[in-house]
């Protein structure tokens, strides 16, 4: 299943990417919670899911930090 919230709306419109999307980031969420079973602990302990909650849990977040990282030429400090 892909972990959509289908008591939202039977017509939500999305793509499938989106909703590709939505459910990886919904199962990560829950695997760390410990929702979900059978996740092993040397996966959860990778530093990308140890910086989940930080950097990689929204979008907009990880591609901000995502784009300083390989291209810190382009920022401009304001300072």
């Amino acid at each position: 299943y892909l972990l959509i919230a289908n008591q939202v709306s039977a017509q939500v419109k999305t793509t499938r990417v989106a909703e590709a999307i939505a459910s990886i980031q919904l199962y990560v969420n829950r695997a760390l919670n410990n929702v979900e079973g059978k996740v092993s602990k040397p996966v959860k302990t990778r530093q990308f899911f140890c910086d989940w909650e930080t950097y990689n849990r929204r979008y907009s977040t990880w591609a901000g930090v995502s784009e300083l990282a390989y291209y810190p030429e382009n920022y401009i400090d304001p300072t």
